[in-house]
C-alpha cells in the first residue's frame, strides 16, 4: 500500500511537472510558429549532437593548459560540494553557499564564450577566490560524511563522462555524417582549397586558417589552436601562442579568407593582431586563390615588394589603406613621455628623394587641431605606397604610429617619399626607438 502510495504521489508530482513545462513552453512555441521560424528552431535544435564542433565553446584540448586545468578542476568540486550541501546539510543555504553558487555559476559563463580565453588569467582569479571560500566553508564544518560526498563526485563524474562521450566525437564518428552539417563538408569551396594544398610535395596534412574557418580544422583532423580566432588573440602572448602552433605543428601553409577583414567589432585584423599577422607575411607568401580563400606558402618571397599582392585587390586594400581610428591619438595621450627628444627627420611638408629605413621607426605626427581625420602616405623604394587615416590630435599633443605594425612594413623598408596634407598636419617626426613593444 506505501509502495502504491508512493508511485501515485509521484506520478502526480511529475503530472503536475510536466504540465507546467508545456504550459511554460506553450507561448514560445506559439511565437516560433507565428512568425514561420518553428521548422529551423527544430532544425537547429537536432542540431545540437555536433554544436561542440563549431561553437564558441572551450576545446577539450586547452584543457592541458594551466590555466583550463585549474578551472576545470575547481568547477568539478564546486559542482559536488554545492550539490553535497543542497542534499545533505540541514540548511541547504546560507551566505557562503549562495556565495560559492553564484562564483561557480559566473565562472562557468565565462568559459562559454572563447573570448574569455584571452583573459585566462583573470578568469583564474575567480576561480582562486572560488577555491578559497569553498575550502573555508568545508573547514569550518564539523562534520562531512565522506562516504556521500564521494557518492557525489562518483555520480558528477559519470554524468560528465557520459555528457562528453554523446557530445563529443569518439571512435568511429565520422566527421560531418549527420545531416545537420553535411551540406558545410560538401561545399565546393572548402575541397577545392584542400585539393589545390595537398598537391605540393610539402603538403603535410595540416594548415592554419586565418582568419578562421573552422571547417578546415575539421577536414583535415587538426586540433585547431586554443586561441581559435584573431579575436580570441588579442593580447601579445596569444598571438605568441598562436605562432607556437603554426611552428611546433610545423605548418606550412596558410588560408586566408579574404572576405573577413574584421570579426564581430569591425576592428580589422591588422589592429588587432600585429604580431601574429606580421609572422603570417613575414614567414609565409601568397602563391594561389581559390574563390575567396588567398593561399600562402612558406617561404621567404615578399608577397608586397614583388606585387603578387596586387592580383588581389580586395585584400590589397585592406592591407595597404589602414585605418588606425584613435590608436596613434590614444599613444600621443598616454605614451609621449617615452618618446625621444631628438628625432631623425623632420617634415613640415611632403618630401620626396628620402632614404629612411622602417626598422624601430615612429611616425610622430603634430596637428593644428583635433578635428576630422589626417591621413598620410609613405612609398618605399619599390614603388609601392600605403596609406594611414587616423584620427586628428589636439594641438601639442603628438599622434604616435608604430610603423612595425603597419602591413606594409613588416619587413623593413627603404620610405622615398611622405606626402601629407598640411592643411591639418602641422609636422611630422621620424624618430628611432628599440623599445617598441611598449607601444601600440
Amino acid at each position: 500500500a506505501n509502495f502504491k502510495s508512493f508511485l501515485f504521489s509521484a506520478f502526480k508530482k511529475y503530472s503536475y511537472y510536466f504540465y507546467g513545462l508545456i504550459l511554460g513552453c506553450l507561448p514560445f512555441l506559439i511565437v516560433l510558429s507565428y512568425f514561420n521560424i518553428l521548422d529551423d528552431f527544430t532544425l537547429s535544435f537536432l542540431r545540437t549532437v555536433d554544436i561542440s564542433l563549431f561553437a564558441k565553446t572551450p576545446f577539450f584540448h586547452s584543457l592541458k593548459s594551466f590555466n583550463g586545468s585549474f578551472n576545470f578542476i575547481l568547477l568539478y568540486l564546486a559542482v559536488c560540494y554545492l550539490s553535497y550541501s543542497l542534499l545533505f546539510n540541514k540548511k541547504k543555504i546560507n551566505e557562503r553557499i549562495y556565495v560559492l553558487l553564484s562564483l561557480a555559476i559566473t565562472l562557468f559563463l565565462l568559459e562559454q564564450k572563447s573570448i574569455m580565453r584571452s583573459i585566462d588569467n583573470q578568469i583564474n582569479f575567480i576561480g582562486f577566490i572560488l577555491g578559497i571560500i569553498m575550502t573555508y566553508d568545508i573547514l569550518s564544518r564539523k562534520i562531512i560524511r565522506l562516504e556521500n560526498f564521494t557518492k557525489i563526485i562518483a555520480a558528477i563524474f559519470i554524468i560528465i563522462f557520459f555528457s562528453v562521450a554523446v557530445t563529443f566525437p569518439l571512435g568511429g564518428y565520422t566527421y560531418g555524417s549527420s545531416l545537420s552539417f553535411s551540406h558545410l563538408f560538401k561545399n565546393p569551396k572548402y575541397a577545392k582549397v584542400i585539393e589545390k594544398v595537398s598537391k605540393n610535395k610539402n603538403y603535410n596534412g595540416k594548415i592554419f586558417s586565418f582568419p578562421s574557418d573552422p571547417v578546415f580544422y575539421i577536414l583535415t583532423g587538426q586540433n585547431p589552436p586554443y586561441y581559435f580566432t584573431s579575436y580570441d588573440a588579442s593580447p601579445r602572448y596569444a598571438q605568441k601562442t598562436i605562432v607556437d602552433y603554426i611552428r611546433g605543428n610545423n605548418i606550412n601553409y596558410v588560408v586566408y579568407n579574404k572576405d573577413i577583414t574584421s570579426i564581430q567589432d569591425g576592428v580589422p585584423d591588422y589592429v588587432r593582431v600585429p604580431y601574429e599577422l606580421s609572422y603570417i607575411f613575414n614567414n609565409f607568401f601568397v602563391f594561389d586563390s581559390s574563390d575567396n580563400f588567398i593561399l600562402m606558402k612558406r617561404g621567404s618571397v615578399d608577397s608586397f615588394g614583388d606585387n603578387r599582392i596586387s592580383a588581389f585587390a580586395s585584400l590589397r586594400d585592406h592591407l595597404l589603406n589602414i585605418n588606425l581610428e584613435k590608436i596613434p591619438l590614444s599613444e600621443g595621450i598616454h605614451k609621449r613621455k617615452q618618446l625621444p627628444k631628438h628625432s631623425e627627420f623632420s617634415f613640415k611638408d611632403s618630401s620626396s628623394n628620402l632614404d629612411i629605413s622602417s626598422d624601430s621607426t615612429f611616425i610622430i605626427v603634430y596637428n593644428y587641431h583635433d578635428k576630422g581625420y589626417s591621413r598620410i602616405t609613405l612609398k618605399t623604394g619599390e614603388g609601392t605606397s600605403t596609406s594611414i587615416t587616423f584620427k586628428s590630435c589636439p594641438e601639442k599633443i603628438p599622434c604616435v604610429i608604430n610603423l612595425s605594425n603597419v602591413p606594409l612594413f613588416y619587413r623593413s623598408r627603404i620610405i622615398k617619399e611622405i606626402d601629407f596634407d598640411t592643411s591639418s598636419i602641422e609636422e611630422i617626426r621620424v624618430v628611432k626607438m628599440d623599445n617598441k613593444n611598449y607601444f601600440w
